[in-house]
């Protein structure tokens, strides 16, 4: 008995701004023929034909892990035995704000929140907590207990003015469990915030944007020291300017060797490209956001499924209709948008996106 596994492989072609999936046949056994029966039922042909044609909420019970032994003229499908008992898809969340998720929720437990707004179809793999505001850092030690939730500590671009001590963030980032330095980098759409106000709002955001660049210069030898992941928040009025003077201070560091998740990335196409050449392990996190920008698809399709992240920024994003709060598990959309313009299935998107994510970490 020969088993006969011809590999199907989706590829993007970009045509008028938008990605169709191409399907490139590759046998691996040459002893059939072309057209062979074994050949055109198998079920990875099967399976991807379906992907393209059936309505995006079939798509996902499609099976794609089985295999078809061919034996003379019968064809035996052999199905691994526990397919149908699986509870769910396993994913992971490369951001979420934990202290600020529990207490927007009322809710003082991970298992609780899960059993509250998870879904049965899909299961939690992995999680990254970004404790960003000093005043919570401690918290990690009560909300942090699942096995299952990774931390990373930082100050939030928002707050860099005021006096922490980055003596106690070098000892946050020693703590077991710790896989990352941030969320810290550049927000050039500050507007003052100080109360009384300040005689001038210009004065106040210069002021608070050469806070941020002080601290970057700051903290981001403590990521190469550690050989941490660096978390990277940029953001400005679609301009691109706070992701443009970040890189030039990695490479002015002699930093683009670091680790980078780029964490909810909504640059262009353009952008992501420029990084990626400059950046050989950054990885970019795509959040709902993304999929509101008018160049999305552009986006998607530029970046390789080898580096992209899932990543919620829960709570702080816009929940859907269904949900009173935005949670892990409103990753989903996201996730079938990219299985949609990749040509792929949103089982190949989680399980791709759980990998690079325990990779960049090295969990």
């Amino acid at each position: 008995m020969s088993r006969i596994q011809p590999r199907l492989h989706p590829t993007s072609l970009t045509v008028r701004g938008s990605c169709l999936p191409c399907l490139r046949i590759v046998m691996v056994s040459p002893n059939l023929p072309p057209m062979s029966v074994a050949l055109l039922v198998h079920w990875r042909i099967i399976s991807n034909l379906l992907q393209l044609f059936l309505p995006a909420g079939q798509r996902d019970v499609i099976p794609t892990m089985q295999e078809l032994t061919y034996s003379g003229d019968s064809i035996t499908p052999v199905i691994p035995s526990d397919i149908f008992s699986q509870v769910g898809l396993r994913f992971g969340d490369s951001h979420l704000h934990l202290d600020i998720l529990l207490s927007r929720t009322s809710i003082n437990d991970f298992d609780v929140l899960e059993a509250t707004y998870g879904e049965r179809e899909f299961q939690l793999d992995v999680a990254i907590a970004n404790y960003v505001f000093p005043d919570h850092w401690e918290c990690f030690r009560e909300q942090a207990n699942d096995p299952r939730i990774y931390l990373t500590f930082g100050i939030h671009p928002h707050v860099t003015s005021m006096e922490y001590s980055t003596v106690r963030l070098h000892e946050l980032l020693r703590e077991p469990g710790c896989v990352g330095l941030g969320e810290v980098g550049l927000d050039f759409t500050y507007s003052c915030r100080c109360n009384p106000r300040c005689r001038s709002s210009k004065a106040c955001k210069r002021e608070k944007l050469a806070h941020q660049r002080a601290f970057l210069r700051k903290v981001l030898p403590i990521a190469k020291e550690m050989d941490l992941t660096l978390v990277v928040h940029c953001r400005d009025p679609n301009t691109g300017c706070a992701a443009k003077e970040f890189l030039s201070i990695l490479e002015d560091l002699h930093f683009t060797d670091l680790r980078i998740h780029r964490h909810c990335f909504t640059g262009n196409a353009v952008e992501a490209m420029t990084w990626m050449h400059r950046l050989p392990n950054v990885k970019f996190g795509f959040t709902s956001n993304l999929l509101r920008l008018s160049g999305a698809a552009d986006v998607i399709c530029a970046i390789p499924m080898s580096n992209v992240l899932l990543d919620s920024d829960a709570p702080y994003l816009t929940p859907t209709s269904r949900m009173n709060i935005y949670t892990p598990w409103a990753l989903f959309p996201v996730a079938r948008r990219i299985a949609e313009l990749k040509g792929v299935a949103l089982s190949d998107v989680l399980a791709q996106t759980l990998h690079n994510l325990k990779c960049l970490y090295r969990i």
